[in-house]
This record gives structure tokens, C-alpha cells and sequence, in this order.
């Protein structure tokens, strides 16, 4: 009886060594969530490398922090010369005695860095630029800490969503939006080069502006049925667009939201009443699609809706994108 007692406690002390060591493993790959401070003699609490840039902004790390308020910071940028790649965004900074949380990822923070594979936001925070990582090709890894009360990374879904609105804010070439998001956000997978194919689930009722610009890796565009809004210029500036799709309960599409540089030969909407566009305010070029498209493209029609196409009006009621086109058919 001794023997096997003992042989249980030496199991459960070995186990929560174990489960200890699982725990630090987590931590340090969440690291970003614990705080750091910033002594007046320019050391970090953390070792961290340090340097100021101007009485609001500061270096940690080789990334950009700005004070924005007596209790956040933004992150606005990186050291392009020492940046590596691998270096965390931090949660709590305490910096000349006051202490901060990490409040928001601005602007082109990280635009074109292509040292940037993973990215892992922390705990505090709640938005996330669209642009912030415009350019980022060879981002493939993007976690939210799980203790971020505002944004989330479901099902290790590799993109950023907000988790009230259910919108995805950021994605990246591996991104696999989770069932259950209801909108794609405006310039989440903007540029994103590596980016093939869409997989767009049927929880989805609105793609944002600019959402998939400048996404040269697509050649088909298939918009599925749950889709109603799609806003302006959400693929436009794609290179190799061949094919586009859209589905039949789209309601609304913005200015230039197809306008790709490639001639798509065939474009199928699936509405049978026509998409109201929000095109045409004045200039010729104010249009959905690509210009040529209306003269070389086939646009593709339900069944007795032709006539419906050709007559209907955008949102300025004066003539659609959808009777500029010169080839109709009805399938």
C-alpha cells in the first residue's frame, strides 16, 4: 500500500510540474500581456531595449508608443533599421511614473514589414487600423491574447475580430474567418499578396470598404447568398480578377467596389432584382466596375431579368452600371 501511494504522489508531483511547465510555456508566448517598466536611468523591468524619441514617444523594443491620453498609448511604428521581426507589442508601460495600457494599433504602424510573420495583440487592446499592416506579406500567425475582454482570435482563426460586432478587423493569407462572424471590415485583407481565394462563410451580410483591395492572388471572386452590402472599392485594385460572382441577396454595392485592373469575362450576379449601385455621381469614371468591363465583360443575369438590369437606375437615378453593359445573358 505504501508503494503505491507513493507511486501516486510522485505521478501527481510530476503532473503539476507538468501543467506548471504548460503554464509558463503559455506565458511566454503571451508575454506581451504582463506590464513593463521604464526606469528614469532608461533600464527596462524586463530587459527590454529602451530609447526615447521626443518628451510623448518612445522606442520599447524597437517599437513606436505614443501617449495619447494620462492613462494609453498607441503604437505608430517600428525601427525599420532594427525592427526584427519577433519583438511583442506590450500591454501596461509604466514610463516617467505614470503607468499606460496599449490602447490601439494605429495607422500604418507596420506597413510593408516583411520581417513580420507573427502577431500577437495583447489584453488591453481595442482597435486595430485596418492599415496598420497593409503590406505585410509574410504575415502567416496572428493570436489576440485570451484575455482580451475586446478582441479575439477564435478557433485559432489566424485574424483579429471584434468580439461585440462579430467583425473580422484584420486577416492575413492564412486567415480562416470563423462561422458566426457577420461582416468583414473595412481593408482587413487589404493588399494581402498571398491571399488566393476566397472562403467566405454564410454568417456574412457585409463586406467593408477596401476589404480586399490590391489582392492580386485572387482570380475568382464569389460573393456567397448571405452577403447584402458590399462596400465601396472592396476589391478594386486586384490584378488577376478573371471571374466574379454575386450573390442573390446582395441589396447595395459601393462605388468601385469591383473596379479591378483586370477585365473580368464573365460576371454572374444571381439577384433577381438588381443590386442598387452607388455609382455615377458626376465623373464617367464614378462606376462599379472596371470601365472596359461594361464593353468586353458578360454579365450574367437570372432569367427573365434582363430587361430589369437594363432599365434600372443607381442611387443618383440616373443610369446603373448594370445597363452600361453591352453583352446580357440570361442564365
Amino acid at each position: 500500500m505504501k508503494t503505491t501511494k507513493l507511486f501516486f504522489m510522485l505521478t501527481a508531483a510530476i503532473m503539476g510540474l507538468l501543467v506548471i511547465s504548460c503554464s509558463e510555456e503559455d506565458d511566454d508566448d503571451m508575454s506581451v500581456i504582463h506590464s513593463v517598466v521604464i526606469n528614469d536611468n532608461g533600464k527596462t523591468s524586463n530587459g527590454t531595449d529602451f530609447e526615447a524619441i521626443d518628451s510623448v514617444s518612445f522606442y520599447l523594443d524597437h517599437i513606436k508608443y505614443r501617449t495619447i491620453t494620462d492613462k494609453y498609448v498607441s503604437v505608430y511604428g517600428y525601427d525599420k533599421a532594427k525592427f526584427t521581426g519577433t519583438e511583442k507589442i506590450v500591454s501596461v508601460i509604466t514610463y516617467k511614473g505614470k503607468t499606460y495600457s496599449t490602447y490601439l494599433i494605429s495607422n500604418e504602424s507596420f506597413k510593408d514589414c516583411k520581417k513580420l510573420t507573427e502577431l500577437i495583440i495583447p489584453d488591453s487592446v481595442r482597435f486595430v487600423s485596418s492599415s496598420a499592416y497593409t503590406g505585410c506579406s509574410e504575415l502567416v500567425s496572428i493570436k489576440v491574447s485570451p484575455t482580451n475582454p475586446y478582441l479575439d482570435s477564435r478557433n485559432n482563426c489566424n485574424a483579429v475580430i471584434d468580439t461585440k460586432k462579430n467583425e473580422l478587423m484584420l486577416g492575413c493569407k492564412t486567415t480562416v474567418i470563423p462561422n458566426g462572424v457577420t461582416s468583414i471590415g473595412s481593408g482587413a485583407f487589404s493588399y494581402c499578396d498571398g491571399l488566393v481565394s476566397l472562403d467566405i462563410p454564410s454568417s456574412i451580410t457585409s463586406i467593408g470598404s477596401f476589404a480586399y483591395c490590391g489582392c492580386n492572388g485572387l482570380t475568382t471572386i464569389d460573393i456567397p447568398n448571405s452577403v447584402k452590402t458590399i462596400e465601396a472599392s472592396a476589391f478594386s485594385s486586384c490584378r488577376n480578377v478573371t471571374t466574379i460572382t454575386i450573390g442573390e441577396n446582395v441589396e447595395t454595392i459601393g462605388n468601385k467596389a469591383f473596379d479591378t485592373y483586370s477585365i473580368p469575362k464573365s460576371i454572374h450576379c444571381k439577384a433577381t432584382t438588381p443590386p442598387l449601385c452607388y455609382s455615377g455621381n458626376t465623373p464617367v469614371w464614378d462606376t462599379v466596375f472596371n470601365m472596359n468591363a461594361y464593353s468586353h465583360s458578360t454579365l450574367y443575369v437570372p432569367k427573365g431579368t434582363k430587361e430589369a438590369y437594363k432599365k434600372s437606375l443607381n442611387f443618383y437615378h440616373s443610369e446603373t452600371d448594370w445597363g452600361k453593359f453591352q453583352n446580357i445573358v440570361e442564365e
